[in-house]
This record gives C-alpha cells, sequence and structure tokens, in this order.
C-alpha cells in the first residue's frame, strides 16, 4: 500500500485525523501502519516546534491545516466587526457584560460537574448571597475568579498569578488532602466526567515543577509565527495535559487562557465564554485531549476543536444578541422612516424571527390571522416592498421568508447614525 503525493497532502492539510478515525477508513492490510508513519511524517515536516515537553521528554508540536486560518479569521472578524456593531447599539453594555460573565462562571462550573441553574445562578451572584452548597461555590469562586482577572489585567502573567487564580476558584471546595501550597504532590489519572472513564494518566508530580516552568516561559516568550489565539488554545491544552494541581485544573485552564486572551487585546473574549462554548459540546472537547494523547505530542486536535467552539459560540451569541436589539432596531427604524405595520404585521415578524421555519405562505398567512386572502396577500406584500421579506418561488408555490438576523444585520450595516437604546 502506498499514497500518492496528492493523497498524503490530503491527509495532512485536509482531513486532519486521529490515528484510530484512519485506521478505520483504511482497507485491513500489512501496509496501514506504514501509510499513517508517512503521514505523521510528512505532518511534522510542516509542523510548529514549540518548547513544551510531553512527560516523555518529546517535544509538543502542531500544524497550521488551512481549516484553523479559516476559524481564525472568521472568529477575529466576528470580534472586530460584528460583535462591536452590536455593542454600539447597546447603552448598558455592562449590564450585558456582567451577564456573560455569569455565563462563563456557570458553566465552567457545570462542566467540572457543578449542579444549578442559570436562573439559581443569577440570582445568587446579583443579590451577594451565600453559595448554599458545594456546587454554588464551585459557580461563585469561578465568578470571583473573572472578576479578579478583570482587576488585575495590568498585572503580567507569572506563576504567582496562576496559582492565586486557582486558590480562588478552589476556595472551600477542596478535600483536606487535596489542599497544597502549591502544585500537587502525588500522581493522578485524567477522567472524562459524563463517563467516568479514564482519558489519561498525567505527569508524575515530579515533573509538574518543570513543566510548568517551561509554561510560563512559552507564554513570555516573542513566537510571531503563533497566532496568539492559538497560542492561548496551547496554554489552555497544556494547563490541562500537566494537571498541575489535585483538582480545580480545568477551571484554572480556562480563567487563565481567558486572562491571556484579554492582556493580548482581545476584549472580545469578555463577551464569549469559552467554557460556554466547552460545554455545550464536552464530548467533542475530551475527544480532542484523548487524540492528542493517543496522538502523541500533536496537539492540533485540539487546537482545531478548541476554534471550531470557539467559532460556533461566536455565531450563537451574535444570533442571541442581535435578538435582544433587534426589535429596538427595527422599531426605531420604523419610526425614523415614517413606517406603521399592523399588529398581524408586527405578531408574523415577532413569530418568524424565533422559527427555524422562517417563511410562510399567502394561506397560512391568512389562517393564523383569520382575515381574507386579499388582506393577507396585501399585507405581506407590503413587508416584501419594505425589504423586510423576501418573495420567492418554492415547488410551484410563493413564499415570503423572513431571516431576521439577516435583516437586522443589514440595519446595523447601513446605518451611519449612532443608535442608542
Amino acid at each position: 500500500m502506498s499514497f500518492s503525493n496528492s493523497d498524503l497532502d490530503k491527509y495532512v492539510l485536509e482531513k486532519y485525523l486521529p490515528k484510530q478515525a484512519f485506521i478505520y477508513r483504511q482497507k485491513v492490510g500489512p501496509g496501514v501502519m506504514k501509510l499513517w508513519e508517512e503521514i505523521v511524517s510528512k505532518r511534522k515536516e510542516r509542523s510548529i516546534q514549540l518548547d513544551l515537553f510531553d512527560q516523555h521528554g518529546e517535544k509538543i508540536w502542531f500544524v497550521t491545516v488551512p481549516m484553523i486560518n479559516t476559524y481564525l479569521d472568521k472568529i477575529e472578524y466576528g470580534a472586530t466587526q460584528d460583535i462591536q456593531e452590536i455593542i454600539s447599539h447597546v447603552t448598558d453594555w455592562d449590564e450585558k457584560v456582567h451577564e456573560l460573565l455569569i455565563d462563563e462562571a456557570y458553566n465552567s462550573s457545570v462542566i467540572e460537574g457543578a449542579v444549578s441553574t442559570r436562573k439559581r445562578t443569577s440570582e445568587m451572584l446579583k443579590k451577594k448571597q451565600e453559595p448554599k452548597d458545594h456546587s454554588e461555590r464551585m459557580i461563585y469562586n469561578n465568578y470571583a475568579a473573572m472578576m479578579h482577572i478583570l482587576d488585575n489585567i495590568g498585572t503580567p502573567l507569572d506563576e504567582d498569578v496562576f496559582i492565586q487564580l486557582h486558590k480562588i476558584i478552589t476556595e472551600g471546595t477542596l478535600e483536606d488532602d487535596d489542599i497544597t501550597e502549591k502544585y500537587r504532590d502525588d500522581d493522578v489519572e485524567v477522567k472524562d466526567l459524563s463517563t467516568n472513564r479514564v482519558i489519561y494518566h498525567a505527569p508524575k508530580a515530579r515533573d509538574v515543577q518543570w513543566m510548568m516552568d517551561d509554561l510560563f516561559k512559552f507564554i513570555h516568550s516573542d513566537t510571531p509565527e503563533i497566532h496568539p489565539i492559538i497560542k492561548a488554545c496551547i496554554i489552555h491544552f497544556y494547563i490541562v495535559y500537566v494537571h498541575p494541581f489535585f483538582d480545580g485544573n480545568g477551571r484554572t485552564a480556562r480563567a487563565f487562557t481567558v486572562m491571556f486572551l484579554l492582556k493580548q487585546g482581545f476584549q472580545f473574549f469578555k463577551y464569549l465564554s469559552i467554557s460556554t462554548a466547552i460545554n455545550q459540546k464536552k464530548g467533542a472537547y475530551y475527544k480532542s485531549i484523548e487524540d492528542c494523547e493517543k496522538n502523541p505530542t500533536d496537539i492540533t486536535y485540539f487546537i482545531i476543536n478548541q476554534l471550531e467552539l470557539l467559532l460556533a459560540r461566536y455565531v450563537e451569541l451574535l444570533e442571541q444578541l442581535q435578538t435582544e436589539v433587534g426589535k429596538l432596531i427595527f422599531n426605531d427604524w420604523l419610526v425614523e422612516n415614517g413606517l406603521v405595520l399592523s399588529k398581524r404585521q408586527h405578531k408574523e415578524i415577532t413569530l418568524l424571527s424565533k422559527k427555524q421555519k422562517n417563511f410562510v405562505t399567502i394561506e397560512e398567512y391568512k389562517k393564523r390571522h383569520k382575515v381574507a386572502y386579499e388582506t393577507a396577500r396585501s399585507d405581506l406584500m407590503e413587508l416584501e416592498a419594505l425589504g423586510i421579506f423576501e418573495r420567492m418561488k418554492v415547488s410551484r408555490k410563493f413564499v415570503y421568508k423572513f431571516e431576521f438576523h439577516r435583516f437586522i444585520s443589514k440595519l446595523i450595516h447601513e446605518t451611519n447614525k449612532d443608535h442608542k437604546f
């Protein structure tokens, strides 16, 4: 068995499969492992080698595959364009940021097994109530850590800051045997909490200090070839990989990663909850860590996963923000243009903005609002003439389509006025 150069490039640049997935897709035969070795060799040739080592003394590396650059471009565009345009339409943005920080605190704890509700979390934190149980203490601590980060954004990211962050995150939540002055002094294994399955055995306790020393050197090193968001992913992975504490590693890794990104000037990450993104797809998150462990020293899998999760969360956040301010922007647009819609038309717009099925026929409109066919037709034609709905033909029938988020985005882009709500 052998690969052509084009086939080889496909598995290096396009289909970045881990070993197990690659073998599963091939015909069983003596040459499969040789093919895999060729792929790994080619990947290493294209890789960026890091001055970070695994527990066997091998250098960690990754490949900047095309999909990574695509994800980065989309995330950066969202950070500098779409979200900023939405922010310009909100006066009490500090309150919204506060809500998003609560999201981070809540989801970071839920990932690690905390049991509570978003509603209870908001009530506790806004009213400054004392936590009632272990889960609430985890959430409370995570929120305190985020506030600490925002208050100390000018502080250099050194070991003292890292240790302090961990202490804030784990205060009152650790068993006596897990409390240490610094790093863990015994060996541990890492489990996927959703299945209780061992993902991998963490480095020996004796190796933690030198590995963390290397991490802080890496953080402060000049790495122009590595995008800051990728560098943040690497920092996140390495903390989880080294597992320097008995407990609180994931929460500390996520909080520390946010701190790094904010210090790099990515204020966007005050709004984009990394933990919310991970909590929505925990299985994929843990699998990416496992893939890195089973394909030693290649952390491309984790970087791809993190960027995919962040991009998905960005799209979700943008839609959420557009929905929240969309009605206000829309109503302001109507007033500015001297337009008056009927209650039926407002009701239809509200309905379609919430549904996955974002189109309506004249017959459906007629039945929903209990009006004559001509009235339904006239209402929808008015909305089309205003550019709110788009008429299109589907299976010999005309339908009126309303893409709420696209329409609101268009209003935001087109306006040169400084709307405030």
